[in-house]
């Protein structure tokens, strides 16, 4: 590719195309990548070469960083309701997670810059990762077998998805799927906590007892010859210039025409069914009902992202023959369950609120709405 203003361009096309096409590399594909990675950073190759799987191994890209390039945040200070009041704004995005009675607000003007922060909600030790690239925010149980894994960046890409390491094993995690996909854990899923996406005016007005994320200070590093890191943490987004924009800065597959590429949906699993519902269609208005496998789903909405409650075939019967998206009014619906008019309970679900190119690329079977 000659150097041109449409560099970008021009390897995401390229790039899109060798994924979406699947075209089998040269023999000494994997030797020549590995020798390249390690280039960029002595620590790919190792990690690299544990990925098994040759068609994620051919579909790994350099992100722009080395390992922990991204610095995350790892048991960061966390403040009141009332001291945050001094500089966080109403319209401003925050993830919230409640785990064990204990409710925690992440901004998204900190989150946005690290990615990733190590944390304790409660009992449990958790990482809210927020892949800023496909604007997928997730919150994982940090326990596997038995140990607690810290996760750091790992400077590599899938799909422009990002990919995460653990100090503890090396393994490689697919951020979106919550999978191990290289070293001692490959294979293996992470739990998810649920997680909700929405504005800190919405969150403080039903959670006035919750804890928000201090701002850091600077960010210094072992390495004598790398600078401190100072973000600015302005409230508007890091990556607004890219969220404003249709296309994606790294390669990823072709996908459905159902939304476009960014379209920001809701990647909701149960009872044996996979559905996508649009945000922008749900976001500000009433719940919604959905049939999903063998169950249901009730999407309750705020203003930048939605609760899902599901409920088995025995809540079927309570939405008869109502079509998909049909409004609904839950009696109750707090964090943990909704309560329909006749009494039937359904719990809250984990979903994935990111871009549609990401959540198609693992779910190509997946259903969506609005049709």
């Amino acid at each position: 590719i000659e150097p041109s203003g449409d560099n970008f361009a021009d390897f995401g096309t390229i790039g899109s195309l060798l994924d979406t096409q699947a075209i089998e590399p040269a023999p000494g594909y994997r030797r020549w990548k590995l020798a390249l990675f390690e280039r960029l950073d002595p620590e790919f190759r190792p990690l690299l070469d544990s990925v098994s799987d040759d068609d994620r191994f051919n579909r790994i890209r350099f992100g722009g960083v080395r390992r922990g390039g991204i610095p995350e945040l790892n048991d960061p200070e966390r403040i009141s309701a009332a001291d945050a009041l001094e500089w966080i704004t109403d319209d401003e995005i925050v993830l919230g997670v409640e785990l064990d009675g204990e409710v925690v607000a992440y901004p998204f003007r900190i989150v946005g810059h690290h990615e990733l922060v190590n944390d304790t909600v409660g009992e449990t030790p958790v990482s809210v990762v927020y892949c800023t690239l496909c604007r997928t925010g997730l919150a994982f149980d940090r326990r596997v077998d038995g140990q607690v894994l810290d996760f750091q960046t790992s400077g590599m890409l899938i799909n422009s998805n990002k990919i995460m390491v653990d100090r503890q094993t090396n393994t490689l995690w697919h951020h979106a799927a919550g999978l191990g996909i290289g070293g001692a854990l490959e294979g293996t899923t992470l739990d998810v906590f649920p997680m909700e996406t929405t504005t800190w005016a919405e969150w403080f007005a039903e959670h006035p007892d919750t804890e928000v994320l201090e701002i850091p200070g600077p960010i210094f590093f072992d390495d004598p010859e790398r600078p401190p890191i100072v973000y600015p943490y302005q409230p508007d987004s890091p990556y607004t210039a890219y969220y404003d924009s249709p296309l994606t800065w790294f390669p990823i597959r072709d996908v459905s025409d159902a939304f476009e590429a960014k379209a920001e949906v809701l990647g909701i699993q149960h009872a044996g069914g996979v559905l996508a519902v649009s945000v922008a269609d749900v976001v500000s208005g009433p719940s919604r009902y959905f049939p999903i496998g063998d169950g249901v789903v009730v999407v309750v909405p705020n203003s930048r992202g939605a609760r899902v409650y599901a409920g088995g075939p025995d809540v079927v019967a309570s939405f008869g023959e109502a079509e998909p998206g049909t409004e609904v009014f839950p009696a109750v619906a707090d964090t943990d369950s909704a309560v329909l008019t006749d009494g039937s309970t359904l719990d809250r679900l984990a979903v994935e609120q990111g871009f549609w190119f990401s959540w198609f690329d693992r779910h190509p079977d997946t259903d969506w709405w609005p049709r």
